[in-house]
């Protein structure tokens, strides 16, 4: 204690003599008591760059705003975020020099964008306003609303805004491609790309929009090990919302367990690809090959082709072979060996692969979202969307 004190009387008495920016900086870069001295005795002689940890704590705690900001990005690198957040919120009431804060300000939100701190980086905003650039991006990948004025960004990024502007393609079938994330909108980029290099079960039969974001327009519940969910009531209530000529929609969430429910596919950020193909043979007619949920048995009380790979009967028909999907043993598939449905990595085989366009060659068999919309709202609008699905349909031929 009292070396600190006689430090600081003689940087006082040098203080009086003479003094140079260099030999300031030279005092304090690792001089915690230095430091102190010219904050209090003249604080624009400090740079407070490149200053060391302890230098840096002691000039916050006196309230040195740019410390606090500097502290907060040293901080944020060493993944301490609870401190760095301590210290940005007392730099926001703090002061400082207009010019040298704003640009400490952008350092550290330079700093949140690399170390993905998305949520953290909307807290600066009080003291600096974020390009627009910068906000769009926070706001996608938070999953918030953007607004007309993000459609510029969004197209930047690969992804649309504004369902209005989608059109069908030339397909049998269009699946409306949405997300609620920039993570979402990545992972259906992905599938996207990976589906048009090679097409199932052939070319021109399955197209996909380009993705669509939707922010927090539905409320999406999942976690890791339930379904993922979305309650798609404000867009069944509003038919106009959604572009004419889709068949099915694929819901990309954070999370939850792939399922298909009413021509819609929900799927999780990390799902991979192959599950994302035996969702779509849902889509298709087709049921799992695993061990169904009690909720599903009452298939396995029926009789006949039930799904285009569960026949339920007494006696298998020729080549099929027995499948777990039915607790009391009556139900068959197409083959002994394992297929995508039963489990995904598997792939589609030249056997599924043909079952698949014979499935498809009876387009009015399958439920589309439009169904599921219509039992939702009401929405009579919703019975003439696929009136024109069927219309469409009825005039192609495979």
């Amino acid at each position: 204690m009292r070396t600190s004190l006689l430090g600081i009387l003689l940087l006082g008495l040098c203080g009086s003599i003479s003094h140079t920016p260099a030999l300031v900086q030279f005092q304090v870069h690792n001089n915690a008591a230095a430091a102190t001295f010219w904050f209090y005795q003249n604080p624009t002689e400090l740079t407070y760059q490149n200053y060391s940890e302890p230098v840096l704590r002691r000039l916050a705690r006196v309230g040195a705003a740019p410390a606090q900001v500097l502290l907060s990005q040293l901080l944020l690198h060493q993944g301490d975020l609870g401190g760095a957040r301590l210290h940005w919120q007392q730099a926001l009431d703090g002061k400082g020099e207009r010019r040298v804060m704003l640009q400490l300000w952008q350092q550290l939100a330079q700093a949140m964008v690399q170390q993905g701190q998305w949520q953290a980086l909307g807290e600066i905003n009080r003291a600096y306003t974020l390009p627009d650039e910068l906000e769009y991006r926070r706001r996608f990948h938070l999953g918030l609303e953007v607004g007309a004025d993000g459609h510029d960004y969004a197209r930047q990024l690969g992804f649309g805004t504004d369902l209005h502007r989608l059109r069908p393609q030339a397909c049998r079938y269009n699946l409306l491609l949405l997300g609620d994330s920039l993570a979402a909108m990545h992972k259906l980029q992905q599938l996207r790309g990976r589906y048009l290099t090679n097409p199932e079960p052939k070319a021109g039969l399955f197209c996909l929009s380009e993705p669509q974001y939707l922010g927090d327009a539905l409320d999406c519940q999942y976690s890791a090990d339930s379904f993922g969910r979305c309650d798609w009531r404000p867009l069944a209530h509003k038919p106009t919302k959604l572009p004419p000529g889709f068949d099915f929609i694929v819901m990309v969430t954070g999370g939850g367990l792939a399922n298909v429910q009413g021509g819609i596919m929900h799927l999780g950020v990390s799902a991979p690809y192959h599950v994302f193909m035996h969702e779509l043979l849902h889509f298709s007619g087709f049921t799992d090959e695993y061990p169904a949920p009690p909720a599903q048995q009452s298939a396995c009380e029926q009789s006949g082709r039930v799904y285009a790979n569960l026949f339920v009967g007494e006696q298998a028909p020729p080549g099929w072979a027995p499948s777990a999907y039915c607790g009391n043993g009556r139900g068959y598939k197409p083959s002994a060996g394992q297929s995508l449905m039963e489990q995904s990595e598997v792939g589609v085989t030249p056997l599924y692969r043909r079952l698949w366009l014979a499935e498809l060659a009876r387009p009015g068999k399958h439920i589309r979202f439009a169904d599921f919309f219509y039992r939702l709202s009401g929405e009579t609008q919703w019975r003439e969307y696929r009136d024109a699905l069927d219309n469409k349909s009825d005039s192609e031929s495979l």
